[in-house]
């Protein structure tokens, strides 16, 4: 089961998106350790 997104890593991806734009979620993925390019993209959309 996949774990809950904490405030932290919402935002490293906030900023991660804000700085790089949507759409290189494997990039993203790497930029929030604890969670994978497929997470990262769900949480976004």
């Amino acid at each position: 089961m996949p774990t809950a997104w904490t405030a932290e890593e919402r935002g490293l991806l906030f900023a991660y998106v804000e700085k790089y734009g949507a759409g290189s979620w494997t990039q993203a993925g790497l930029h929030v350790p604890s969670k994978t390019s497929k997470q990262c993209r769900d949480q976004w959309v």
